[in-house]
């Protein structure tokens, strides 16, 4: 959930049904939206602070998948 005029860092692609809400509720909330495609996994926290988000959503990753980085 993002707060009244909060920032979400998110690597959900809005174009998928769970992605919808990474677009609409901050909007709804008066607030935005930052996608971000490939994350670098050890910049992650990096780019929170410096697109000074308030809140973030993360990807679940399939173990192998192409293209999907490994999480520890």
């Amino acid at each position: 959930a993002v707060d009244r005029g909060g920032r979400l860092l998110t690597d959900v692609s809005p174009t998928r049904r769970r992605g919808l809400m990474t677009l609409l509720g901050p909007l709804v909330a008066g607030g935005g939206s930052v996608w971000v495609r490939r994350p670098d996994e050890d910049g992650w926290q990096r780019r929170y602070a410096a697109e000074r988000a308030t809140s973030q959503l993360r990807a679940p990753t399939v173990p192998g998948a192409p293209g999907q980085p490994a999480r520890s």
